[in-house]
């Protein structure tokens, strides 16, 4: 019954007709797998920039981090109706350790590559972020700003943008091999993720490239 079927289709207030709907709804799916393996690549490219780059990273730091994640591992629990005070920080702590100095790690080396290539949050950029937080948690985007303004966050918020710049970037540069249809390869191409995370400040003013074989 066609006639129903667009009338139950109006009724989700995203479409006139069932086709119409059906075809948000793929639009969606793609979207939201666009984004799955956008991380993916994101993932294994910060990887393979901690493997090129080693240095001493202070255990304050990987605390921290480890800390952030033990925090964020109780709400998800929470949520799911787990109660985090039967959970050994102790443990939880040691698990964490591991990907926690990863994780601190691959910050230091996204911001050096931020610093080194002149990539910041505008007001236009933080703006933006702010109105599609807002949109979201259905808020105003004035009011939100001026909580994040009160509580300090806007500089997290400028980072978190700079990081996606970087990691926009880096993807853009990066070479994808796709040999194995159940596994994407990722690596730097012309190494341009170890060259911007390099010491020196000054780009060279050619480019030599150099052919990789895929990362294993």
């Amino acid at each position: 019954m066609p006639a129903l079927d667009d009338e139950l289709a109006k009724d989700t207030g995203e479409a006139d007709t069932l086709e119409a709907l059906r075809g948000k709804i793929r639009e969606r799916l793609l979207e939201n797998d666009a984004q799955r393996v956008r991380g993916e690549l994101a993932q294994q490219l910060i990887e393979e920039i901690i493997k090129r780059n080693d240095f001493p990273i202070a255990p304050a730091l990987v605390e921290r981090h480890a800390q952030a994640m033990i925090a964020r591992a109780k709400r998800q629990l929470q949520a799911a109706g787990v109660d985090p005070g039967a959970i050994d920080d102790r443990r939880m702590l040691a698990d964490f350790r591991p990907g926690a100095e990863k994780e601190a790690r691959g910050g230091i080396l996204v911001m050096a590559i931020a610093d080194r290539e002149g990539i910041t949050a505008s007001d236009a950029d933080v703006q933006k972020r702010v109105a599609e937080l807002a949109t979201a948690r259905n808020e105003s985007p004035k009011k939100l700003r001026a909580d994040l303004e009160r509580e300090g966050a806007l500089p997290q918020l400028e980072a978190q943008i700079r990081e996606q710049k970087v990691l926009d970037m880096l993807i853009a540069q990066a070479k994808i091999t796709d040999e194995d249809p159940e596994k994407v390869i990722v690596t730097p191409e012309e190494d341009a993720a170890e060259k911007a995370a390099a010491k020196p400040a000054t780009k060279p003013a050619t480019k030599t490239t150099k052919k990789k074989d895929p990362t294993p």
